[in-house]
């Protein structure tokens, strides 16, 4: 998955979850409001029902005690008092079709029924205590019929019944109905909890979900940075980076380092007759396998110079062992050129062959560059001798500085000891050849092949010329030779011309009186004998016409 779209899927997966969020909300406030009024209803019904009980119960204990007093005549009303006594039950009325209205219940029909006779009942008992001479009017015969008509529908029994019995109606049914708005209303603060619990839980829910994956989000983003910069930097340059807040700023600290420098002999020559798709195939097989070696080795790649690759240990992160850890590192990259060249030939690219300088010092570690463009890295001469070592090196060699030998406390086969004059330096560089490391507490050690190869007289004589390289440019110069013996990798050369060791040559092989000189064979001359004027040059370019020349000098074909 690219990286757009993880992003995309990241913030869609947000906007969903603040949509969920917003949504549980939104649905949390409205069915709470819909849930308040619905209390609100329950309390305002229950409240009604235990206002009419009471009421009417006031009524009931006036009644009885009206009742025998107007029957034996002590107590007689007037119309003022009538009526007040009809307004009091037209009110009970009201707030029984009040009732009606909040619930529309049967009970509650049955309630208005009943209580409508209870009524007459008592204006029955009031009106016998009114003065003769001012009647009251007759009831409408049209309403009378409606309420006989409305207790039929509602079961009203049409018996004779007196006002006790109707009160015991009455009473029945406010029971009933208060106990169904006791229900109602505790079913509805139930109901009141339960939603804002489970606003609650899906909110909750919401935050942990949106909190995971934005934890999420934030380790894969991380994890990405690091892989990111890894790529470019290695994981403590990383770290160093994420950690502190001065992870990025400019300065840097002196300390003690070893420099692993390595580099691809005749890789310049090499890439000028190659498809630049090969070169570039070449590099990356050759990086892709050291890169996994130095960073198993605890080294960090400074930096990629082309086909080189500039290593130090011991930064950023401080190690004691750093020279031992450069040192074991370098012969393990040297064991895995076995494995470049191998998926070199299996893809059909030249095999090649590397050289390593490592040395030992002190120099300027740290953020180095500008506010826009920054790198970690080091600088200073040590820096500059590692790079002057391994330009001494010939393919498969890996040569160190006397600083380093001095801190590793392992035992080194050291095939050969040389000192060279290195270009800014004003003192003499003694370096070794190192060929392996001995083994110890079970560690079988490191070895590389010996160096010693067999040289061969040709079939026939080899006329040579040549000229001294200086540094990337070739000299002016020509000089004269015999090829006395030779290998795929080697030759011994007769000269009366002065030769330094580590030299670096262009030779030409002129065969017979045929003086087709070959273009592209470069050599350094490992030793120097001045007794019989010959050198032995190792060949640290050859091109694929030279090749099969050698090839046909040390394996003539039958005659």
């Amino acid at each position: 998955m690219t990286l757009r779209l993880r992003w995309a899927f990241s913030i869609l997966a947000i906007l969903l979850l603040f949509a969920l969020n917003l949504g549980v909300y939104f649905w949390g406030n409205a069915r709470q409001t819909e849930l308040i009024l619905d209390l609100k209803t329950a309390l305002e019904s229950k409240d009604l029902v235990v206002e009419i009980r009471d009421l009417v119960a006031r009524r009931q204990r006036d009644t009885e005690v009206m009742e025998p007093l107007v029957t034996t005549g002590a107590v007689r009303l007037d119309t003022g008092q009538l009526e007040d006594i009809r307004s009091r039950t037209r009110e009970i009325e009201g707030m029984i079709e009040r009732l009606h209205g909040l619930s529309h219940s049967s009970s509650t029909a049955r309630l208005g029924a009943v209580f409508r006779d209870l009524a007459q009942a008592w204006l029955d008992v009031y009106e016998t205590s009114v003065p003769l001479a001012d009647p009251v009017a007759p009831a409408d015969p049209a309403a009378a019929a409606a309420a006989a008509a409305a207790a039929a529908e509602n079961e009203v029994s049409s018996q004779p019944f007196t006002y006790v019995e109707r009160y015991a109606q009455t009473e029945a049914l406010l029971a009933e109905q208060l106990a169904e708005r006791t229900v109602g209303v505790e079913q509805a603060e139930q109901d009141f909890a339960a939603v804002a619990e489970l606003a609650d839980r899906i909110t909750l829910a919401i935050f942990v979900a949106s909190s995971l994956l934005t934890v999420g989000i934030a380790i894969w983003f991380s994890r990405f940075l690091r892989a990111a910069f890894a790529r470019y930097v290695t994981s403590e340059v990383v770290d160093n980076v994420l950690k502190t807040a001065s992870g990025l700023e400019l300065g840097g600290e002196k300390r003690e380092i070893t420099i692993l420098m390595a580099d691809l002999r005749g890789f310049s020559s090499m890439s000028e007759r190659i498809a630049p798709e090969k070169v570039v195939s070449v590099i990356n097989n050759f990086l892709g396998v050291m890169t996994e070696i130095i960073v198993a080795s605890g080294g960090m790649i400074d930096e990629f110079i082309g086909d080189a690759i500039l290593v130090i240990f011991g930064a950023p992160l401080d190690r004691q062992d750093h020279a031992e850890a450069a040192v074991k590192c370098a012969i393990r990259m040297q064991l895995a050129m076995l494995e470049v060249n191998e998926r070199n030939r299996s893809a059909g690219l030249p095999t090649v062959e590397m050289g390593i300088g490592v040395h030992s010092g002190e120099v300027v570690v740290g953020n180095i560059g500008s506010a826009k463009r920054t790198k970690y890295g080091a600088v200073g001469p040590s820096v500059n001798l590692a790079a002057r070592i391994e330009a001494n090196t010939v393919g498969g060699q890996i040569l160190i500085s006397e600083a380093t030998f001095d801190q590793v406390s392992a035992d080194l086969r050291v095939d050969d000891r040389l000192e060279i004059h290195p270009k800014g330096f004003e003192e003499p560089v003694v370096l070794l050849d190192i060929g392996g490391l001995a083994g110890r507490d079970g560690d079988p050690g490191l070895v590389l092949p010996e160096p010693g190869e067999s040289l061969v007289r040709p079939a026939e004589e080899i006329a040579v010329r040549f000229v001294v390289m200086e540094g990337s440019r070739t000299g002016t110069t020509v000089r004269d030779g015999e090829l006395l013996s030779l290998s795929h990798r080697a030759a011994r050369v007769r000269t009366s011309a002065d030769v330094a060791p580590l030299a670096n040559l262009r030779l030409e092989l002129l065969q017979g009186s045929d003086a087709a000189a070959t273009r592209s064979l470069f050599a350094k001359v490992l030793s120097v004998e001045p007794r019989d004027d010959t050198f032995i040059a190792r060949f640290t370019s050859v091109d694929p016409e030279t090749a099969a020349l050698l090839e046909r000098l040390l394996n003539p074909p039958p005659s």
